[in-house]
């Protein structure tokens, strides 16, 4: 691996399908079909991933959350899978009756889809696997692009575009000779806004504020917030179990209730109708 400034960054045998994370600069690729190995720019070290993987093929990375995708398998039976930079457990997000025998893979931030070539057409999936589309007829294409509500595949020594939203070719950029590879790099894109609303909803399950130092999450009325910022009606239990009294009228004693049991204070209010906790 080589770059114009710096020279040798580290040395691969059989790697293939480079990316890189700007967030957490780290470059990432797959060894030998098996192996998805990591260098990290900043403690010029490098890292095994995950081993004894089947058949890897293609290779990207959603840099806000540190996930990787990959597609594993051989022809005909091949499945999109997702793991992390910190190794968790591989999970299958689309199996192979759904994904066929794909070309190209890409996570596109700014729509969350994870996008490939398959019988000529580009297809994306949500990153859980659902909601899975057709979207253009790209004969000929080895690598799909997806950028800010367009869509872009590299045949021959051409780039062709289109908006995600059509499905007829716009228009066309030629390129070098015998092109194998294109990427896109936007600075915007590379921003680092782990926790803010801007991604995900900075993965609070209801409601997102932005706040000076990232976003705050909040839940929705009668429902508490919990440490991995979902949302859950706990709140209800506290009521439950908690010393509730009402009176009814002027007349009455005051009575109050906790769990099961009921008990009735003499009158101390004179002009209060509610439910006091």
């Amino acid at each position: 691996m080589m770059t114009g400034q710096v020279g040798t960054l580290t040395y691969v045998s059989s790697g293939s399908d480079l990316i890189f994370d700007g967030i957490s600069s780290l470059l990432g690729w797959i060894e030998g079909q098996t192996n998805i190995m990591s260098f990290s720019v900043n403690s010029d070290t490098t890292d095994t991933i995950y081993t004894n993987l089947q058949h890897v093929n293609f290779l990207t990375i959603d840099s806000h959350d540190g996930v990787l995708f990959w597609i594993s398998g051989t022809s005909g039976s091949k499945s999109l899978f997702c793991g992390t930079w910190t190794r968790e457990t591989p999970r299958t997000i689309v199996s192979t009756g759904s994904l066929g025998n794909p070309v190209s893979l890409q996570y596109d931030v700014t729509s969350h889809r994870i996008y490939w070539i398959v019988g000529s057409y580009i297809k994306s999936a949500m990153t859980n696997g659902s909601d899975i589309k057709s979207h253009i007829l790209a004969v000929g294409a080895t690598k799909a692009i997806a950028y800010k509500g367009f869509l872009g595949w590299l045949s021959g020594d051409k780039i062709h575009f289109t908006r995600q939203k059509s499905n007829t070719l716009e228009f066309v950029i030629d390129t070098v000779q015998n092109a194998i590879n294109t990427a896109v790099f936007d600075p915007s894109l590379q921003q680092r806004r782990q926790g803010t609303c801007q991604i995900l909803d900075g993965g609070c399950e209801e409601i997102s504020i932005p706040v000076a130092n990232g976003r705050r999450c909040e839940c929705d009325i009668g429902l508490q917030l919990q440490d991995d910022f979902t949302c859950d009606s706990k709140c209800h239990d506290r009521i439950r179990n908690s010393l509730i009294c009402h009176l009814i009228d002027f007349t009455t004693d005051l009575e109050c209730r906790k769990k099961n049991t009921t008990t009735k204070e003499p009158k101390a209010l004179n002009s209060y109708m509610g439910h006091p906790y």
